[in-house]
């Protein structure tokens, strides 16, 4: 018993997590507050949980104003590129339902393929960020080759990281208890279960 409550116990180390989470999960929707720094937000959440699974410690805030600095302009950037492309998509499946052409079918396809594109960017390339140093050129590429090559992980992540929303809006009592599980560690606890699939599709790579 004595060893279970340890300092090296699991419970001593589920409720240390658990207090990290809660304290990174305050500051990233301190800083997302703006609306256009969630980009660089997510990046410097997600630089904390990538170390945090592959046991790099450190300190979880002087880390993450470290990785919302150092990566602010690239995932600014980047967060308002798919910010743009989520518009377009979204009034392209608004305008889709007044179309009565013969191309009806094919236009959905398309919609879904590039939903799918947009998914995959949206839960891969803030993490790609966090991890790597490239531009955002090369990121955008091999997130794209990433997410191809590793297509079950993606989708898995994708689950993971959107299903609570869109289950949200089914239930209100889902609602209820997403809203209040978000702002105490809800973005965390997702982020931080999200970067141990992160972390295996990146460690194939990284030799």
């Amino acid at each position: 018993m004595n060893s279970i409550l340890s300092i090296d116990g699991p419970v001593y180390h589920f409720l240390s997590r658990a207090v990290e989470l809660i304290l990174l999960n305050i500051l990233f929707l301190l800083c997302c507050l703006p609306i256009v720094t969630i980009g660089a937000s997510l990046t410097a959440m997600f630089s904390i949980t990538l170390k945090m699974v592959r046991g790099e410690e450190g300190g979880i805030i002087s880390g993450f104003w470290l990785a919302l600095k150092k990566n602010f302009k690239q995932s600014t950037l980047v967060w308002g590129f798919l910010s743009l492309f989520g518009m377009i998509l979204a009034l392209n499946y608004f305008f889709l339902q007044f179309y009565t052409g013969d191309f009806s079918t094919l236009i959905l396809m398309s919609l879904v393929m590039f939903s799918m594109i947009f998914c995959m960017y949206l839960v891969l390339i803030f993490p790609y960020i966090a991890r790597y140093k490239c531009t955002i050129k090369q990121a955008c590429v091999n997130v794209l080759k990433l997410g191809i090559a590793n297509l079950y992980p993606t989708l898995l992540i994708i689950a993971i990281t959107l299903g609570p929303t869109i289950l949200m809006f089914y239930s209100p009592y889902v609602f209820v208890i997403k809203l209040y599980l978000d702002i105490f560690i809800g973005f965390s606890l997702i982020t931080y279960i999200s970067s141990f699939l992160i972390r295996n599709m990146f460690e194939k790579y990284e030799g």
